[in-house]
């Protein structure tokens, strides 16, 4: 198993589509620091997929994206928990614990804030 984070310095970046670092562990239980930290800043959307399946990540644990960018990474065979955040480390942690999806690590906007809708202006 290979499990990638998006990484934005120390925590989850909130966007797939902007994160500059891809962090990733290769084993069943990812332990502290990351195997490696991968600048891809440079990279397209397109060319961010291809790279995800050329390193086998199975596990990619990121903030929001938009749905087509997690339908082709579930038919990459990518399991994606996406519109997470917080520091990678208690994100890590909660995923090695398989409680990810606490109140504490889950971004409480989610994706119905997708689209840069404010809900509370007129």
């Amino acid at each position: 198993m290979t499990l990638a984070i998006t990484a934005w310095q120390d925590r989850v970046a909130p966007r797939f589509d902007k994160a500059p670092r891809l962090r990733l562990w290769e084993d069943t239980a990812p332990q502290g620091r990351a195997d490696a930290d991968l600048d891809w800043s440079d990279h397209g959307i397109g060319e961010r997929l291809r790279r995800l399946s050329a390193f086998g990540v199975t596990v990619l644990i990121c903030g929001g994206l938009q749905p087509w960018i997690e339908r082709a990474l579930h038919q990459a065979g990518i399991e994606v928990i996406s519109w997470v955040s917080g520091d990678i480390q208690k994100v890590l942690e909660a995923y090695r614990a398989g409680r990810l999806d606490s109140g504490i690590t889950r971004n409480p906007h989610g994706p119905s804030r997708r689209g840069g809708k404010n809900p509370k202006r007129k």
